[in-house]
């Protein structure tokens, strides 16, 4: 995690924008990057302000937030957290796998939010405990795959957000050989990309990272 984690908010409602400000520059390790009310208008702002992680509103609709997620992510960053009003398992799961690193409630206390963009941040998927049912019952089948020691190391790897040349210099191995382990690790899990590998790992605890 950076020293200091820079955040943008997207949400129809001002007075959250500004409560979410006053949070973040109350801890020392965040800064408030800026906000939105409009989804549209954000694109801009944060292509300018490469914020690390963007909080966004669930109520823009899943339809025009994944294809929002879509064009802004790349190179790691930024991070996406879908906020909720209501918890909906399959709205939840779909913004997960346009490429939301987090999906929390906004009746969550302040030290949850808190603890959500660190984990967030560090590159990690965070889930709340509600919504581990329903991204366990969408990977179940796929549980138990048979999974070397190496295969093993790259997915803590991978749920801790680091790219193939970073795993490769932390593992002692080439980029190539990462890029192989992990089309195997695909096929095995049945899992389509790296983030999807992600939320797969968080809902198979012994695929924990340290600390994590």
């Amino acid at each position: 995690m950076p020293d200091t984690c820079s955040v943008y908010v997207c949400d129809q409602q001002p007075i959250i924008i500004e409560g979410v400000r006053h949070v973040l520059e109350c801890a020392a390790e965040f800064s408030f990057a800026g906000g939105c009310l409009l989804l549209a208008g954000a694109r801009d702002p944060i292509r300018e302000s490469r914020p690390d992680i963007v909080l966004l509103d669930h109520s823009y609709g899943i339809q025009a937030i994944g294809p929002f997620i879509e064009e802004l992510k790349g190179g790691g960053r930024p991070h996406f957290v879908l906020w909720v009003v209501d918890y909906d398992q399959g709205e939840c799961l779909r913004a997960l796998h346009a490429g939301a690193r987090a999906v929390l409630k906004k009746t969550a206390p302040i030290s949850t939010l808190i603890a959500c963009l660190r984990t967030v941040a560090a590159g990690t998927v965070w889930l709340e405990e509600s919504a581990l049912p329903a991204v366990r019952a969408q990977y179940r089948r796929l549980s138990q795959p048979r999974i070397s020691q190496r295969e093993h190391d790259i997915i803590a790897c991978v749920r801790r957000g680091l790219l193939n040349r970073e795993i490769a210099a932390e593992l002692g191995i080439t980029p190539g050989t990462v890029k192989v382990h992990l089309m195997h690790i695909f096929e095995k899990t049945g899992v389509k990309d790296r983030h999807e590998l992600a939320l797969w790992a968080r809902v198979n605890e012994r695929y924990k990272t340290a600390g994590a």
